[in-house]
């Protein structure tokens, strides 16, 4: 940028010492000149080139904002419609988690217009390195609470998908809920008053002001031990409806078509694992290869918003795309008209909005439909019922 210097070279000006002051005190050196730069490797090289991966980062940033946007408009729509207008606490939290996430992607493209992302770090200016520095915290915070919401949402899906069934159940998703509430208040208090000077993190040029008495707590451990539960949190989440839904007595194939979408869960885990390696193993030239943590972070986010919305949406999934590829459309019709001339046939596994009794039974046979209050698909969820009892609440076998 105009104005200030590039990496490595002397400081152009007052804004530059403090900048290069500020580096210096985040890395724990007080005393040190500014006077000379400060050199970040690696070295410039004789004849620079001037390579920008700047186009193709803001293009993914845009898909990834899209698709999300989309999925959870989808979502939102699909159960007003088939919820007569009744959203739950899962649908509120990740349509929070999904703001935050459209922020991420917004702030990163940020930085790649004003804080030299996707180019080589000798390329870029003092203030680049200003503006790189002040985004990627902000972004770090804003992804631990994007992050905690989309777990709220899974916790409150879960809750009303399995917590009326058992008290037990009820109790583990109640503990959890607190568990990552307090997960999430941990994370923005540390990252928000690391440092003494709580300002300093955000900005350079305060920790440059304050560099002879700023004492910070370190990143790493703070990153390594939030994204650690972050991973831990994910892999448990996963595998609470997966257990669940193995136990039930269904078909292999509509179990499949239950545990499959939630499976989807996996990448998101996965992208986490690899987020965090990175994050231990940093690369040299970081705006170069920040791209790379990147692509990792988003899959991270944009899968677990998704696959979040996946259950919502297997209903119409099912109904309109699935069945446009259907070589027995018309047999289907003519079964789902049969279906719509018999009375309502459904289990309801939660309590009524009028206080009343949390099931409505009228078994059609041996398998029946839980879920209808979560726009779930019906079909995938099927749960055994004693026709002898059908007053009594199944629980899985």
């Amino acid at each position: 940028m105009a104005g200030s210097a590039m990496i490595g070279d002397p400081p152009a000006n007052l804004r530059d010492e403090l900048i290069i002051k500020g580096l210096y005190a985040m890395a724990g050196k007080t005393n040190v000149d500014p006077s000379k730069g400060i050199a970040i490797p690696p070295k410039r090289p004789t004849n620079p080139s001037h390579e920008d991966k700047g186009g193709s980062v803001v293009a993914g940033l845009i898909v990834a904002i899209s698709v999300i946007f989309a999925i959870t408009v989808a979502r939102t729509l699909t159960k007003w419609q088939y919820q007569n207008s009744r959203l739950g606490w899962d649908d509120a939290l990740i349509i929070v988690a999904a703001a935050g996430a459209i922020t991420w992607f917004s702030i990163v493209i940020a930085m790649v217009a004003k804080a030299g992302v996707g180019e080589h770090i000798y390329n870029t200016t003092y203030e680049e390195t200003y503006w790189f520095a002040r985004y990627g915290y902000i972004d770090l915070v804003v992804f631990f609470i994007t992050v905690s919401f989309t777990k709220l949402s899974i916790i409150c899906f879960n809750w009303r998908l399995t917590g009326e069934t058992s008290k037990a159940w009820k109790w583990v998703h109640r503990v959890f809920f607190v568990v990552v509430t307090c997960y999430l208040i941990t994370a923005v208090f540390w990252a928000s008053f690391r440092c003494d000077t709580p300002a300093a993190p955000f900005s350079l040029i305060v920790a440059g002001q304050n560099a002879g008495s700023l004492y910070c707590l370190s990143t790493n451990v703070m990153g390594t031990t939030l994204s650690g539960l972050h991973i831990a949190f994910d892999w448990m989440l996963l595998s609470i409806p997966i257990i669940i839904l193995s136990q039930l007595k269904m078909a292999t194939s509509r179990k499949l078509r239950a545990i499959i979408p939630l499976s989807v869960g996996t990448v998101s885990c996965i992208g986490s694992v690899m987020r965090q390696y990175i994050q231990l193993n940093p690369r040299k030239d970081v705006p170069w290869n920040f791209p790379t943590q990147l692509n990792w972070t988003t899959v991270d986010l944009v899968t677990s918003v998704c696959v979040t919305s996946l259950p919502a949406l297997n209903t119409v999934i099912t109904r309109y795309v699935l069945g446009t590829f259907s070589a027995r459309s018309g047999s289907s019709n003519r079964k789902a008209s049969d279906r719509n001339d018999r009375p309502s046939n459904k289990l309801h596994l939660f309590k009524s909005p009028q206080g009343g009794s949390s099931t409505e039974n009228t078994p059609r046979g041996e398998w029946d439909q839980l879920g209808d209050k979560d726009g779930i698909d019906l079909e995938a969820y099927p749960v055994h019922v004693n026709p002898a009892k059908p007053h009594e609440l199944p629980s899985p076998s």
